[in-house]
């Protein structure tokens, strides 16, 4: 810890409410200590940044750190070949075949994102600290966490999840569902008294579990490619609207409710 991060950390008891830090810095520090604090210093901030990650806009909490690495690692090697596709690649083309491998891949990639209102913020991350050192499930299935700081007078984009918990990749794709829909359960359970909290607004190709809790299968920056080498019309069938685009066409919803 630096010297600055630890003189604003004396006064973490003397703060009245998160309002009333007016910088993103003093919030971020807020919640490090708020999140060591609440997990008795077994969930920490992450000592690495990952590709696109802003440290001053958002805090990345590491519950297991080896697999948030293997997660991040898979994760950003998978993109970018995906990047090395050409744009507008037809259906059963040499491309597409080598995305199918790809898409093999990334179907066992899910997170779960919840959208508290700002002012609950602090509140719902304690929250899911507490469910989390409490149920050793959630210890081995929850790789990560991420936050959002958030300034009332800066514009949000909602199009983003506030909260992402990030979920260790499983091989299988059988077990990475069970996973998914195990850690969904639990979640939905133990936040159920937290619904009011909820800001009202759904983040891009989720599918909507609760009214603060939605889940992806596939990361959102993906698809962002992945819609611009398909085009929409394509990406459209493989991510069905029905599904909120959160899921690719061959999976379904009973598989995770």
């Amino acid at each position: 810890m630096n010297e600055t991060e630890d003189t604003r950390l004396i006064n973490f008891e003397k703060l009245e409410q998160w309002g009333d830090l007016t910088t993103l810095e003093e919030r971020r520090f807020y919640l490090r200590r708020l999140v060591r604090h609440e997990s008795g210093h077994k969930i920490k901030a992450a000592d690495f940044h990952p590709g696109g990650y802003n440290i001053n806009v958002s805090n990345l909490f590491v519950v297991r750190e080896e697999a948030i690495a293997i997660f991040l690692k898979y994760h950003f090697e998978v993109l970018n070949k995906i990047k090395e596709l050409p744009d507008n690649i037809r259906f059963k083309s040499l491309e597409w075949k080598i995305l199918q491998q790809h898409m093999t891949l990334m179907s066992r990639e899910f997170k779960v994102h919840l959208q508290p209102k700002e002012e609950y913020v602090p509140m719902v991350i304690s929250r899911i600290i507490e469910l989390i050192m409490a149920d050793d499930f959630l210890q081995q299935y929850i790789a990560s966490f991420k936050c959002q700081i958030m300034i009332q007078d800066q514009p949000l984009n909602y199009s983003r999840a506030i909260i992402i918990l990030y979920l260790p990749l499983l091989k299988k794709r059988q077990q990475a569902r069970d996973m998914c829909r195990q850690v969904l359960a639990k979640l939905k359970n133990g936040l159920s008294e937290y619904e009011s909290c909820a800001n009202g607004h759904l983040p891009i190709y989720n599918y909507p579990v609760s009214d603060l809790i939605s889940f992806i299968q596939i990361g959102t920056d993906t698809k962002f490619q992945l819609k611009k080498i398909l085009g929409k019309k394509r990406f459209d069938i493989l991510f069905p609207k029905e599904f909120f685009q959160a899921l690719l066409m061959d999976e379904k919803l009973e598989y995770y409710f």
